[in-house]
């Protein structure tokens, strides 16, 4: 639009490369026999998580089908979530429920599945395969198709394209297993849980198309998920926000006033 811009980064990668993670839980998540571990990341508000939890779980028992000893946890941003799936949904104890734990599962999964939102900068600062689930009404579905101008809705992919615009003409298709796309992602009012499986399973069974997608990941964070945010945009206002031949004497309007 004609305005002077400058890329600064991102505030929280600054976050995350100061957290520090939990070694003993770290260490107490290693399953003997387990075979991979997917980690299904269902969102922070508490909508968010009765809309697609459901969905996450079905995927994961999808997945299971084809990689039985898959090891499955649920990263909760709240105890009332957890208590949530424990008493509205069939969740067996073959799959592990944690508040609060969202950093060290995701630094120990092989694939993820996570709800559309600022947890997609935490996978992509972590190179990890994911699959982005938004479930919304069929009124919102529709909705979306008229008021909807961008590509993608997962900040990671929009990262990823130069354009991101939408076209009509070059519809995303999260279905193709060929797509390029960062991270599949699916805006639905449907039950695409199956087919959010057949991703993971993909990533689950060949470690070529694994380690192409971490690569592919890598190649982005490294543009994008580093720290210095904040310092970089402090330096730029002190180098170009304040003319140099401003003084600190004259009155402010709140004292000439």
């Amino acid at each position: 639009r004609g305005c002077q811009a400058q890329y600064v980064g991102h505030p929280y990668f600054d976050e995350l490369v100061r957290y520090s993670y939990d070694q003993e839980f770290l260490a107490s998540q290693v399953y003997l026999g387990a075979e991979k571990h997917l980690v299904l990341l269902p969102g922070s508000r508490t909508q968010e998580v009765k809309r697609n939890l459901p969905g996450l779980l079905e995927a994961a028992r999808h997945v299971r089908k084809k990689h039985p000893t898959l090891q499955v946890s649920v990263a909760f941003f709240k105890q009332s979530h957890a208590d949530y799936a424990v008493q509205q949904l069939t969740v067996g104890r073959d799959i592990s429920l944690f508040v609060g734990r969202t950093p060290e599962l995701i630094s120990l999964a092989d694939a993820c599945i996570a709800c559309s939102g600022s947890v997609s900068l935490e996978l992509l600062y972590h190179r990890k395969p994911t699959v982005i689930v938004y479930q919304v009404s069929s009124w919102v579905m529709f909705l979306q198709r008229i008021l909807l101008r961008c590509q993608f809705i997962t900040l990671v992919n929009l990262l990823s394209v130069k354009q991101i615009e939408r076209s009509k003409n070059a519809a995303y298709d999260p279905s193709d297993l060929t797509s390029d796309v960062p991270m599949p992602e699916f805006l639905t009012a449907d039950n695409r849980s199956s087919d959010v499986a057949e991703w993971i399973v993909l990533w689950l069974d060949d470690p070529q198309l694994h380690a192409a997608k971490v690569k592919q990941l890598d190649g982005l964070a490294d543009s994008f998920a580093h720290p210095g945010a904040s310092k970089q945009a402090a330096r730029f206002i002190l180098d170009h926000g304040v003319p140099a031949n401003r003084t600190n004497h004259a009155p402010s309007r709140r004292r000439a006033a």
